[in-house]
């Protein structure tokens, strides 16, 4: 994986550390198969938190899936 983009196994502070090693864009893609499943961005990590969402849940609870 490369610096815009991470599987869908990989845990939050992975996320975290590309986003914040990533100041250009701030997006993380998703990736499952090779293939753009979603994005995630430090906004939806703290969306996810405001929900009740925690460090250890799985970042598809997290990840956008409706992005252009």
């Amino acid at each position: 994986m490369d610096k815009f983009t991470t599987t869908i196994q990989s845990s939050l502070i992975e996320i975290l550390k590309k986003i914040d090693n990533n100041p250009f864009t701030q997006t993380v893609f998703i990736l499952n198969n090779k293939k753009v499943i979603g994005t995630i961005t430090d906004g939806d990590i703290r969306r996810g938190f405001i929900k009740g969402l925690s460090l250890s849940d799985p970042i598809i609870k997290f990840i956008n899936n409706n992005f252009l």
